[in-house]
């Protein structure tokens, strides 16, 4: 029951072109636990008998007779065709190129004879595909000419293996292709290859979603080439959407998991037992100095998150020997002091982020971080450099233990906490500020809270802003003022510095923004300038009433450099989508050049939609001609293989569509070129004319005077 859990989906056109008959049949039967699918290409001229359908029935009820995937089979379907056209031949031979396709829902196999072609199709690209049985593919094979020459050199047809053929018959079968959720196959005859080609076949995939879409796309190239003279084409297309996967096969492999597991394990641990206790001691113990190095390496290159952590590996692996006699020296000594350092610098980084900033504990981490980092001054392998500007923080706080006796020490080690520390001196006087405020306000026999916490806030500022500290000096100087007895007054006063400090700071905010976008945008940088304008605009908005008509300009700078990004990315896709087209005419123009002018048609046509879309005239004029010429070659080109081949109507054809190219692309010489042609294919025609109606006189008359000698004798 494969089939009831897989989903393949299958259709096909089969179609006779420009002729009467259609030679070329295709069937398919899709049954329990396998289907066959089976495409035929009659290449005899008996025109009771179709030999492509006779050799697909006898395929057909083969298969119903015995299912399976095996070689033995296929070669039994097969050779049930070939001798069904060798019993019907009578006055004419029954030949037909076949190709059958058999699966079990997991895996494919295909047998075919002749030029009936297979294409199995995986994410985009060809994984498999089936070769003719002809002297052009044998030649290709050889290097003698390239493999997309094929659809178009004269030896095509010349097939060495097909249905039908007297003497020796050998077929050619493939080995089992596994099959994968969402493959493609296609099988066509030489209707569809010898007028398209692999890319075209690849464009119908990728633009199709269903089966249908395919096999309609493909008919729609050929269709639209204007040929004349169109052959019978069939195209099949079989979505695998859903490949069969058996529902036992995952027990299977648990319990041969379950036999194997354990005794793999045992083995494993029996095997490595005695060396990893052997080995372990000494991988340990070199993988500790090889971590110093390193940490000591990341230091001297500032790389202090690396070092601190090979310097917590350190330590780890320290404290984890149980005999350390042969650890104690100088660079372990070194790599514990590191480890100790970096202890400090990870406690300020937790007191830094906490909500509620105690800078006094938070500077005497700092004095220890120092403390450390003299204390393995001596150590000779690390460069040595001063700390001046960490001396001269030291001292603007007037507490520093260290004083002028401080050695020079790493400043390589703490070189990026030294912006910091002059951070915790600011707030720490800023501390001191607001609890000297709460002292003040405290004396004042008035609700005071609004006013402590309000100051309180500003210091959490970003130091930068000058209005800050500003605020903060006039709110001190006013609350040490002696003079003030008043509380009505002292309040009013405070609340008139205190009243618009969240509108100013917003306002400088806003224009500090705004003055980055207009750099941004004089730069060029029009995504960076929009981000600057939106959060201008934002605080400025917060800035009050009186920042309305600013924020209202921020906006309309904003739509402008709005329009301006549309712009820039219409203008973007245009100039990527004109290149690309302009490298499809370099391309088409090299297919041209190597008479690949199926090809070239394809990537002209891509050109010109691209063209049209822009509605660039020039442009479209000349990728017109580029066609017409391409066209004109192509159609030249097959008068000339079917006037070599003594097919005079067939080549007049061609030489007159190539004519017609010719003028469109408005090529007088190559047009009087064709023209020569033409008389000459039809002065060969008119000769082989005449030459037949004399042999059907000369026939006649004998029949004539052989029938008045008969009357005579009889008289």
């Amino acid at each position: 029951m494969r089939k009831d859990n897989s989903v393949f989906k299958t259709k096909f056109i089969s179609e006779a072109g420009s002729y009467l008959k259609n030679s070329d049949f295709f069937a398919f039967v899709e049954l329990e636990d396998y289907a066959c699918y089976v495409i035929a290409d009659g290449i005899d001229d008996d025109r009771k008998r179709d030999s492509a359908e006779l050799a697909v029935s006898a395929v057909i009820a083969a298969f119903h007779e015995k299912k399976s995937i095996r070689k033995r089979a296929l070669k039994s379907y097969i050779n049930a065709a070939h001798n069904e056209l060798l019993k019907e031949t009578k006055d004419i031979r029954l030949e037909a190129s076949i190709l059958i396709l058999v699966t079990d829902y997991k895996k494919i196999r295909w047998i075919q004879s002749g030029n009936a072609r297979l294409y199995h199709w995986r994410t985009g690209r060809i994984i498999h595909q089936s070769s003719d049985q002809s002297l052009s593919q044998t030649m290709a094979d050889n290097g003698e000419i390239s493999l997309d020459k094929i659809q178009e050199h004269e030896e095509r047809h010349n097939l060495f293996c097909y249905l039908g053929q007297p003497g020796n018959f050998r077929p050619f079968i493939s080995k089992k292709m596994k099959l994968m959720d969402g493959d493609i196959v296609t099988l066509c005859t030489r209707g569809i290859w010898e007028n398209t080609g692999v890319p075209e076949l690849l464009d119908a995939i990728e633009e199709a979603s269903e089966p249908e879409d395919v096999c309609t796309g493909i008919e729609d190239i050929i269709l639209s080439q204007r040929m004349k003279l169109i052959s019978n084409y069939t195209i099949a297309c079989i979505y695998m959407n859903k490949v069969y996967q058996n529902p036992k096969r995952k027990k299977i492999i648990k319990k041969i998991l379950v036999i194997l597991i354990p005794v793999v394990l045992i083995l494993a641990v029996l095997g490595g037992i005695f060396a990893f206790q052997y080995f372990k001691k000494q991988h340990t113990i070199s993988n500790m100095w090889e971590m110093v190095d390193t940490g000591i390496t990341n230091v001297n290159n500032n790389n202090y998150i690396e070092a601190a952590d090979n310097f917590e590996r350190v330590s780890n692996t320290y404290l984890g020997f149980t005999s350390k006699k042969d650890l104690k020296n100088e660079k372990i000594y070194l790599a514990n002091s590191y480890c100790t350092l970096y202890s400090y610098m990870n406690e300020i980084r937790t007191l830094e982020l906490e909500e509620e900033i105690d800078y006094v504990k938070l500077y005497e981490k700092y004095l220890l971080l120092l403390n450390i980092a003299k204390g393995i001054n001596y150590a000779n392998d690390v460069k040595l450099s001063n700390i001046d500007v960490t001396l001269i923080n030291c001292k603007a706080l007037d507490e520093s233990p260290l004083g002028d006796t401080i050695e020079p020490i790493y400043l390589d080690l703490i070189a990026s906490y030294e912006e910091k520390f002059q951070g915790v001196k600011e707030k720490a006087n800023a501390k001191k500020t607001v609890d000297e405020m709460e002292t003040l306000l405290a004396k004042i026999k008035v609700d005071n809270t609004e006013y402590v916490e309000t100051a309180r806030s500003m210091v959490t500022y970003n130091w930068e802003d000058t209005i800050i500290p500003n605020k903060l000096s006039e709110l001190k100087l006013l609350l040490t003022e002696e003079s003030l007895v008043d509380e009505e007054e002292l309040c009013a006063k405070i609340k008139d510095i205190i009243a618009n400090f969240e509108y100013e700071r917003f306002a400088i905010m806003a224009q500090a923004l705004l003055d980055k976008a207009n750099e941004k945008y004089d730069e060029g940088e029009l995504a960076d300038a929009l981000r600057n304008l939106d959060n201008a605009k934002k605080n400025f908005e917060s800035a009050g009433p009186e920042n309305a008509a600013k924020a209202d300009e921020v906006q309309s700078a904003k739509d402008k450099v709005n329009e301006e990004i549309q712009q820039s990315k219409i203008e973007s896709d245009k100039k990527e989508d004109l290149n690309k087209a302009d490298n499809n005419v370099t391309k088409g123009d090299s297919l041209a050049k190597g008479k690949d002018f199926a090809a070239a048609k394809s990537t002209y046509q891509k050109a010109l939609k691209t063209y049209t879309k822009y509605d660039m005239t020039e442009e479209i004029d000349a990728i017109n001609i580029k066609l017409s010429t391409v066209s004109a070659k192509d159609a030249e080109l097959k008068g000339d293989d079917a006037l070599s081949e003594k097919d005079y109507e067939n080549a007049l054809i061609w030489y007159e569509k190539a004519s017609e190219y010719y003028k469109e692309a408005a090529l007088d010489q190559e047009d009087v070129a064709v023209q020569g042609k033409i008389k000459k294919a039809q002065k060969a025609l008119d000769d082989l004319i005449a030459e037949e109606e004399e042999k059907a006189a000369a026939k006649e008359e004998k029949e004539t005077s052989g029938s008045k000698a008969d009357t005579q004798e009889n008289e």
